[in-house]
């Protein structure tokens, strides 16, 4: 806000640019992550955003920052993060024995909502302790160290569905929006 002297419009803006690209991804997203090993897809998508986080406070040090490219970023980091999150969320089950997987999943929920509640205070401090860029950079080797540690989980998890019993990508697409 500071950096780009962004206006209440600017942040309308970038929230939108961080919820529709997303919505639309899941529809495709959901229908395709069933097709293709999780764990290469999660690890690829967290190199992916690392690395759109990191053109931000490059191109902030460069003084070649514009509200284009976060508009740019958060898009694509939205729809990169879709691959992950449904990615994630359908690769437990193949983790956990069934009689586990309840738990799992509260363990799981539990640990989303103390990141996103204590996400806001923690990057307020960092912002203040490292500046906006050097937060994003943290933040960018936080999908670092998520790929690393990714690489590992020993089981390989095939795809859901075999080849033979899938329908058409796009019936599939509608099925979920249906």
């Amino acid at each position: 806000i500071l950096l780009l002297d962004a206006t209440p419009w600017h942040i309308g803006l970038l929230r939108i640019a961080t919820m529709a690209p997303a919505f639309v991804a899941a529809l495709f997203v959901g229908a395709w992550v069933d097709r293709v090993r999780r764990r290469p897809l999660m690890i690829a998508a967290d190199w992916i955003r690392a690395a759109i986080l990191l053109s931000i406070p490059l191109a902030a040090w460069f003084s070649t920052l514009t509200f284009t490219h976060l508009m740019i970023a958060a898009s694509l980091l939205s729809v990169a993060s879709t691959f992950f999150e449904i990615a994630d969320r359908s690769m437990l089950p193949s983790l956990v024995e069934r009689e586990e997987l309840a738990d799992a999943n509260r363990m799981l929920t539990a640990g989303n909502t103390v990141a996103e509640t204590s996400g806001f205070a923690v990057s307020g401090w960092l912002i203040q302790l490292f500046s906006a860029p050097g937060a994003l950079l943290i933040d960018a080797g936080t999908y670092v160290w998520s790929a690393i540690t990714l690489r590992g989980i020993d089981r390989e998890i095939e795809p859901t569905d075999p080849a033979e019993q899938r329908d058409h990508l796009l019936r599939e697409m509608l099925a979920g929006l249906h």
